[in-house]
């Protein structure tokens, strides 16, 4: 099932289902429910880190480090949103935002980073490992939510099980804790503003649900394509006219030409709205262009980058990738696959490709930066890096029904090629 199926499945649920019924001590659940079910099938997306005694030094507990007016809340196994920058790990939206946007606006990390631990960030894992130990003996307030969520479940549960979705009950014993937490955290840090990164996890979501509680204005700042069909983005069916309080309050785009897969739902509430500015990250290369040196690479051949979602090669790819001496292949994996290139190498074995001819060293060890301004042509099938492709002229080719779903405004407009076959992409790719 593809993007667009499972979005109109979620939208059928929604029409039929009793949307305003499912709050829990005065919250609509719902969200958390839709995003589970459509993750359901999306386990162990991101690499999991290893608890070691290097990653425990990082827990900080001096709040007066982040009193401030503005807060931007980042995961640390956040691969794709993190980049070094003169010798230190950063997230790439709240710098730019610190930039361009608040001076004042300080990062907080929430989880254990993957890589090394010189971040540009203020850790609070270890402030709720502590927090969940008091909250274990905390036996009244788990009472009345084990009894309040006993009485949403027989009131939904019929309605939730005729249309084959659970109801996640640890998931949402995991939001309400965490929202006691950052019930507890605001409040002593008072933010007038908080800025985040995706809101489809229960960090997110506890995040908004205390905020909104606290009168603290939530922003959600595009990182990323949010195509039409995106399951995050789109098509919010039947919303109540309060809104969602779990859900970011301010949507801030890169371009206008994002918004219309959320003008078709905001119009019907009266709690989210849409704000315009611009990407800032590809405004900072721009203005910064010697951070990111070109590579040197070899032109006597059509030099092609794959930015791939998986570590499944295309069909239409590995159509061409043994029968077209004209071109050398450049594979990017994506973020979350960057340690797996020994399990891609096995992939192109069996596939029977000619190692020769595929390059996984340049477009993998440098920043996606430098590699945009290194190469001319870019191939992805539903990736960022098609947009950003565009935006530094560079030929631009989307695949598949979820590319095409997802730029397919570019594609009309020409700006992004769009190649249904074999045969299209090779004409895209050996012409001027």
């Amino acid at each position: 099932m593809d993007f667009k199926d499972t979005l109109e499945r979620i939208n059928y649920f929604e029409e039929l289902l009793p949307i305003s019924q499912m709050e829990l001590m005065g919250i609509n659940i719902w969200p958390i429910l839709r995003t589970f079910y459509v993750s359901t099938n999306d386990k162990n997306h991101f690499l999991k880190p290893k608890i070691t005694f290097d990653k425990l030094k990082i827990f900080d507990f001096n709040l007066k480090k982040i009193k401030s007016k503005d807060l931007f809340f980042s995961y640390a196994n956040d691969p794709s949103g993190t980049i070094k920058l003169d010798k230190k790990y950063i997230q790439k939206q709240a710098f730019v935002l610190k930039k361009y946007k608040s001076k004042d606006l300080k990062t907080v990390e929430f989880g254990l980073p993957i890589g090394p631990n010189n971040r540009d960030s203020f850790q609070i894992t270890g402030l709720y490992f502590f927090f969940k130990i008091f909250f274990f003996f905390n036996y009244k307030k788990k009472k009345i939510l084990k009894s309040e969520l006993i009485n949403l479940k027989e009131r939904i549960i019929n309605d939730l099980t005729y249309y084959d979705i659970p109801f996640y009950d640890n998931e949402i014993k995991e939001f309400f804790c965490r929202k006691y937490f950052f019930d507890i955290l605001l409040n002593y840090l008072k933010p007038k503003s908080i800025y985040l990164k995706s809101f489809n996890n229960i960090n997110a979501f506890a995040i908004c649900a205390s905020s909104k509680d606290l009168n603290i204005e939530t922003f959600e700042y595009q990182h990323g394509q949010q195509g039409e069909y995106s399951l995050t983005y789109s098509s919010w069916k039947n919303i109540p006219k309060e809104g969602y309080s779990i859900l970011p309050k301010v949507f801030v785009l890169w371009d206008k030409i994002f918004s219309a897969k959320f003008e078709k739902w905001i119009s019907n509430q009266e709690y989210h709205r849409l704000e315009i500015v611009e990407n800032y990250w590809v405004k900072f290369v721009k203005s910064n262009s010697y951070l990111f040196p070109k590579i040197t690479i070899d032109n006597d051949y059509i030099n092609v980058v794959v930015c791939l979602q998986s570590l499944k090669i295309p069909e239409l790819i590995i159509e061409l990738l043994n029968n077209e001496d004209r071109l050398k292949w450049h594979f990017r994996l994506h973020p979350k696959d960057l340690g797996k290139i020994e399990i891609f190498k096995k992939t192109l074995n069996q596939i029977g490709i000619n190692p020769l001819k595929v390059d996984l060293i340049t477009t993998n060890q440098t920043p996606i930066e430098s590699v945009l301004k290194s190469f001319n042509t870019f191939i992805t099938e539903w990736s960022t890096v098609a947009y950003e492709a565009y935006l530094s002229e560079k030929k631009s080719i989307v695949i598949g029904n979820k590319g095409y779903n997802a730029y397919h405004f570019f594609i009309k407009g020409g700006g992004i090629l769009f190649a249904e076959n074999s045969k299209d992409l090779l004409k895209y790719l050996i012409s001027k």
